[in-house]
């Protein structure tokens, strides 16, 4: 079920935050174990973990952030998420 449900994020439009590491990413290697969420930023707690900074792993975390950085782009991510699924108004014909 993990799997169709990262695969189906990736495939969706919708931007990806990770906090600390993308799903499916292992902290201990940058060698992907299995299905992993394609994070269009990831927000690290303390420091980066190795994976992040590493090939091949590195391009499933996106921008990598650290938390006061994080601040103002999590907040204009969050104004084209608002954008992005606002209900939209019905047109007449």
């Amino acid at each position: 079920m993990m799997e169709t449900v990262i695969a189906d994020l990736n495939a969706s439009d919708i931007p990806i935050v990770s906090i600390d590491l993308p799903s499916g990413l292992s902290a201990d290697t940058p060698h992907l174990i299995g299905d992993c969420i394609q994070a269009s930023m990831t927000v690290t707690l303390a420091s980066p973990k190795m994976p992040l900074v590493l090939p091949p792993v590195e391009a499933y975390a996106g921008d990598v952030v650290e938390p006061r950085a994080a601040t103002d782009l999590l907040g204009k991510l969050g104004h084209a998420l608002a954008t992005l699924t606002a209900p939209r108004p019905k047109t007449t014909e």
